[in-house]
Order: C-alpha cells, then structure tokens, then sequence
C-alpha cells in the first residue's frame, strides 16, 4: 500500500504544481494543456509522469533543453512522502495530511512571489484547531502571542506575516516544543541555502515545510 500511496501522491503534487504556476500567472488550471514555459510545446504524456519524467529527461525540456526549475521534482517528491506518512484511511490522517498540502501550496506559492494567500492560512489555522490536542484556553493564549507578535512586527518589520501565520498554525497543530525545533531547523537549511546560492533575500516557508517533514519522518 505504501507504494500506491507514494504513486498517488506524487500525482498529487505535480498537479498542485500547475495548479500554483497557473494561478500565478493567471492561467486556466482545468482547460490548457501542460507545456514548456519557455519554448511552449506542449508535453507528452510521458514526459508528464511524476518524478520518473524528471529523472529521464535530466531535468530538461525534451525540445529546447531548458533546464525545469527543481522545485516541480521536489515537490511532487515531498507529497509523495507525505502520502506515505498520512496515507488518508481515517479522519486523523485525513487532517494532518490535508494541512501538510496547505502548508505545501503556501510554500511553492512562497518560493515563487515571496508570499501566498490568506485563505491558505485560515483553513490551515482551522485546521491546526481540529488536530490540535491541546486545550482551547491555551490555544487562545497563543493567537494573543501571535497578534502581539502581529502588532510589533508592523513596526520592526524582522520577518515576514505570512511566516508569523505559520508558525501559529504549527504551534496550534503539534505544540510549541515541535515548533521551535522546526523552526531552528529550518533557520539552518536557509542559512547553509543562503551561502550556497549567495541570495540575500529568500522564501523561508520552504524551510520551515522541509523541517517539519524532516521532524515527521
């Protein structure tokens, strides 16, 4: 079954891929036909296979061999894994799962413009509650932290909103002990990350995803 769900899942992640490229670039999801974005031919069914496509043809366009950005690969990998770690046979899986692709979307979202949309974190947020095992009066506690942050980051501007509303969807779903360690390692990833590719500026929602994947595994 592991292997099924792995198969489902990394279908699951190419299409959240497109789904996320299109809707950057104001683009029909359902209607238009997956192509090279920069030479625009359209693919092939083979080359629309998850991973195994990627492994083929190097990470290049089969007609211009333009290099496909790695994050396509990643991504359906991760979900994948994640179908793997929350195959969706009973509701608890079914939620953690579900957030873990909210989280996903907002990070491919993140990596691309440098932040995503509202409405992927208030479902994640609604989310975070339902799995959450801890108590309402402590949850409360911590949104008032959170808009206390909120509050103080308008005018000091140390990181951004979007990555306060994350880390407030983590501390409601698995604690603050989890949280503070995903956020330590992911601090690191986009450190060793920042020396390597020399960027100053750069998405942290895909560190913070990566982290809490290393942590679930």
């Amino acid at each position: 079954m592991l292997i099924y769900w792995f198969v489902v899942g990394s279908i699951v992640g190419s299409l959240l891929n497109v789904m996320v490229e299109r809707t950057i670039s104001h683009q029909s999801f359902i209607v238009e036909r997956s192509h090279c974005s920069r030479c625009q031919v359209t693919l092939k069914w083979y080359e629309l296979i998850p991973i195994v496509s990627y492994l083929i043809q190097l990470g290049k366009c089969r007609k211009c061999k333009a290099h496909l950005p790695f994050y396509l690969f990643y991504f359906e990998c991760t979900t994948a894994l994640t179908f793997t770690l929350f195959p969706p046979t009973n509701l608890s899986n079914g939620k953690n799962l579900c957030l873990l692709l909210l989280i996903q979307i907002s990070a491919t979202f993140d990596l691309l413009t440098y932040h995503f949309p509202l409405p992927y974190s208030v479902i994640s947020l609604a989310l975070a509650v339902t799995i959450s095992s801890q108590s309402f009066a402590i949850i409360f506690l911590e949104i008032l932290c959170y808009l206390i942050l909120i509050i103080i980051n308008q005018h000091a501007h140390l990181i951004g909103d979007g990555d306060l509303d994350l880390f407030l969807i983590l501390t409601i779903a698995h604690g603050i002990l989890l949280t503070n360690i995903v956020i330590l390692i992911g601090s690191l990833l986009a450190i060793i990350y920042s020396f390597i590719m020399t960027k100053h500026v750069i998405a942290f929602v895909p560190f913070i995803y990566t982290a809490l994947l290393i942590i679930l595994i």
